[in-house]
C-alpha cells in the first residue's frame, strides 16, 4: 500500500471545563447513554497539543456502486467510454449490446494485455487553511478477457463468453496519536495518553457470462447475455483510547465494528440492435440482479473501563461485544435502459449513448440478529443497508478512421453517483453502515489509437476521470489557542484516475475453429 505520514506538533490545549464535557443523555430510554463517553474520544481526535500521525491509502477509488459507468469493458470501447451502446464493435458487445455480435466482424478473442491506473487523491485544505492532503498509487487496474464461439451445426447464431470485474474499490486510513496532557478532569496533573482510528473498505465485483445473438434480417438482429455475479464486500471501523494517570489509574475505550457478505446473483441484458451503411443503433435492458446465495458475517464490541464520574456526567463501564456468522446476505442493483446510435460521416464517425437507471428503495445488506450488550442490557441492532437515486449518464464519442490500418478514437461521459446526498460522506462508528459513501459526481475522458493487421488489432491510449466535491473538513489544525473549538470549516475533495491500456484481439481462422468443435 501507499500512502504519506503527516507529522505536526502543536501547543498543549487549555484545560477544558467542566461544562464543555458535560453530556446531554435526556430523550434516551435506557439506563444510561452508550455514548457516555464520546467526548473523550473527541478530545483525543481534535488535533490540538498531540504528534499525529495520518496515514491514509486509496485504491480504484472511483469503483463503486454508486457510480454505474465507471470501468469500460473491451479495449475500444474503453476510449469511448461506454459511448457504444448502438455501436460497439469489439467483444466489449457482451456488455453494452450483445445484439451487435450478430452485425460485426467481432474479432475470435480479445484479451487486454496490460491496463494501469494513476489514482490521486487531494483534499486541499484537509488538514487545516493551506494545510492539504495528499495521496496516489499507480498500480494495475480492472482487465476483460472474452471470446467468441462458433458452432457448425448452428450457422446463423452467434456466441461469445467474457470475464471481467464490474465493481472495484478499496481504501482504508489510519491515524494515530500519542502524547501527555490533561486529558481526565478528575484526576491530578498529566495523564499518558494514545490512541488510533482505522477504516478500510473493500469491494469486488467479478462478472462471468455468455452471450448469444441472432441476425433477424440483413438489419436487425437480437441478443441475450446472462452473468453470474460474485460479490465481497467488507468494512472495519475501529477506535480505541488508553489513559495513564502519575496517580497509577488507567482508562480504557475501545469502540469498533466489522461487517462484510459475500453474494452470488445472476441477471439478463436484452438487445436489440439496427445496423445499414449509415446508421446504427441499438438498446439494451438490464434487469435487476437475483440474489441466489448470500452470506454475511458482523462484529460489534464497545468497551469502556475507566473513571465514574467526570465534570456532571455519571459514567459506567460497559462491555458489549458480539459476533455473528452465517448471516442471510443480499445485494441489489438496478433496472437499467440504455440506448445509442452511431453515425457514419465518410472517414470518421460519431458515437451517442445515454442509459437510464432506477432507483433503489432502502433495504439491507446484512443485518445481525439483535442482540443485548452484556454489561447495559441495551438491545442492538447493527446492518448494512443501501439505498441510491435514479441515475441518467450520457457519452460521446468521436472514431477517424486515418486509414485501412489505423483508427483515433476520442470520447467524454458523465457518472454521476446515485449515492442519496444526506448520506455522511465519512464513516461513522455507530450500528448502521452504508453500503456507498461518495457522493462526487466522475466525469471521464478518454482517447486512443487503434493499429490492425490481417491476425491481430492492437489498441492502446488511455483514460482520464476526475471528479470534485465539498466536504467537511476531516482534521483541523487550528493556529492558536482560541481556534480550539471553532468550526473546523470545508475542504475540497479532489480525485483523478489515469488509466493506461494495451489490448490485443485476435482474428483466429474459421476452417480452425470448424475443425475443433467438429
Amino acid at each position: 500500500m501507499v500512502g504519506f505520514a503527516l507529522i505536526v506538533r502543536l501547543p498543549v490545549s487549555k484545560r477544558v471545563s467542566p461544562r464543555q464535557t458535560r453530556i446531554c443523555c435526556e430523550n434516551r430510554q435506557r439506563p444510561y447513554c452508550r455514548h457516555q463517553h464520546e467526548f473523550i474520544l473527541k478530545r483525543l481526535f481534535r488535533p490540538t497539543g498531540f504528534i499525529i500521525v495520518f496515514i491514509l491509502c486509496t485504491c480504484n477509488l472511483f469503483a463503486q456502486d454508486g457510480h454505474y459507468w465507471t470501468e469500460q469493458q473491451g479495449t475500444n470501447s474503453a476510449f469511448l467510454n461506454g459511448s457504444v451502446i448502438g455501436s460497439v464493435d469489439d467483444l466489449g458487445a457482451v456488455f453494452y449490446n450483445p445484439a451487435r455480435l450478430a452485425q460485426t466482424g467481432t474479432p475470435t478473442l480479445a484479451l487486454s494485455g496490460k491496463i494501469y491506473a494513476l489514482n490521486s487523491l487531494l483534499i486541499k485544505d484537509g488538514a487545516g487553511d493551506g494545510k492539504d492532503l495528499k495521496q496516489s498509487k499507480f498500480g494495475g487496474a480492472p482487465s476483460m478477457f472474452a471470446g467468441t464461439l462458433n458452432f457448425y451445426f448452428l450457422p446463423n447464431h452467434f456466441f461469445a463468453y467474457s470475464f471481467f470485474i464490474r465493481h472495484q474499490f478499496s481504501t482504508n486510513y489510519f491515524i494515530y496519536k500519542d502524547d501527555v496532557g490533561d486529558l481526565i478532569d478528575i484526576w491530578p496533573g498529566d495523564e499518558m495518553y494514545g490512541g488510533q482510528l482505522g477504516f478500510q473498505k473493500n469491494l469486488t465485483e467479478e462478472w462471468i457470462g455468455l452471450s448469444w445473438a441472432y441476425p433477424v434480417n440483413d438489419t436487425w438482429s437480437v441478443g441475450i447475455s446472462n452473468f453470474l455475479t460474485i460479490r465481497n464486500q467488507n468494512e472495519f471501523i475501529g477506535r480505541e483510547l488508553q489513559i495513564y494517570s502519575p496517580s497509577d489509574e488507567m482508562a480504557i475505550f475501545e469502540k469498533s465494528h466489522q461487517i462484510g457478505y459475500k453474494t452470488l446473483g445472476i441477471l439478463w441484458k436484452l438487445s436489440l440492435a439496427y445496423n445499414t451503411p449509415r446508421l446504427t443503433a441499438g438498446l439494451t435492458i438490464t434487469t435487476p440482479k437475483v440474489t441466489l446465495n448470500g452470506n454475511g458475517n458482523t462484529l460489534y464490541r464497545n468497551f469502556y473501563d475507566g473513571p465514574k464520574e467526570i465534570g456532571n456526567s455519571k459514567l459506567k463501564d460497559i462491555y458489549v461485544s458480539d459476533q455473528q456468522l452465517d448471516l442471510n446476505a443480499r445485494h441489489k442493483s438496478p433496472l437499467s435502459i440504455g440506448f445509442g446510435t452511431g453515425i457514419n460521416l465518410g472517414k470518421s464517425r460519431l458515437h451517442l449513448s445515454g442509459e437510464w437507471f432506477s432507483s433503489i428503495a432502502e433495504y439491507e445488506n446484512v443485518a445481525a440478529d439483535p442482540f443485548a450488550g452484556q454489561s447495559d442490557r441495551v438491545v442492538y441492532e447493527f446492518k448494512m443497508v443501501e439505498k441510491l437515486n435514479v441515475v441518467f449518464n450520457a457519452g460521446l464519442g468521436y472514431e477517424l478512421h486515418a486509414s485501412d490500418k489505423y483508427s483515433l478514437f476520442g470520447s467524454f461521459a458523465t457518472d454521476f453517483s446515485a449515492v442519496q446526498p444526506e448520506i455522511n460522506q465519512y464513516p461513522q462508528n455507530d450500528e448502521i453502515s452504508h453500503g456507498s459513501l461518495i457522493k462526487a459526481d466522475i466525469y471521464h475522458l478518454g482517447g486512443g489509437i487503434l493499429m490492425k493487421t490481417k491476425l491481430l488489432e492492437i489498441t492502446t491510449g488511455l483514460t482520464y476521470s476526475f471528479a470534485n466535491q465539498l466536504i467537511e473538513r476531516p482534521f483541523n489544525f487550528p493556529g492558536n489557542e482560541e481556534d480550539i473549538n471553532s468550526d473546523p470549516g470545508e475542504s475540497e475533495l479532489q480525485l483523478s484516475r489515469w488509466k493506461f491500456i494495451l489490448g490485443f484481439s485476435f482474428h483466429l481462422a474459421e476452417d480452425k475453429l470448424e475443425v475443433e468443435f467438429k
